[in-house]
């Protein structure tokens, strides 16, 4: 295994020797112009997102449910009707849901008090 020790002293983890390989055959590619695609913000591989049933805990831990299963199809319904911004299905069909923009997405669910 191969990693880089970042100039803040950050070790970062690259791999085996084929994944460093294929990084600096994408470094000099990037180098020589080709700048690729942009990965959008969104992209599960940031790791910045949750799976329904990560955002069913969330939402139980958070009292805004003690009902996962209703939360479950209500966040999966959301989600299909672009309530959740950013919320994407995998290859398998399985939901993964931006944390901030479900969060957000959470807050504006719950319903808001009557006045009297």
């Amino acid at each position: 295994m191969f990693a880089w020790v970042t100039p803040d002293g950050d070790p970062l983890l690259i791999g085996g020797h084929a994944v460093v390989v294929a990084l600096a055959a994408a470094i000099d590619r990037y180098m020589a112009g080709e700048l690729g695609e942009p990965i959008s913000e969104y992209d599960p591989a940031w790791g910045h997102t949750y799976s329904i049933a990560e955002a069913v805990q969330e939402a139980i831990e958070h009292s805004y449910t003690d009902n996962g299963e209703q939360m479950a199809n209500t966040i999966r319904a959301a989600a299909a009707a672009g309530r959740i911004t950013g919320a994407s299905q995998d290859p398998g069909g399985r939901w993964r849901l931006p944390k901030r923009t479900f969060r957000h997405w959470l807050a504006q669910s719950r319903p808001k008090p009557r006045s009297k």
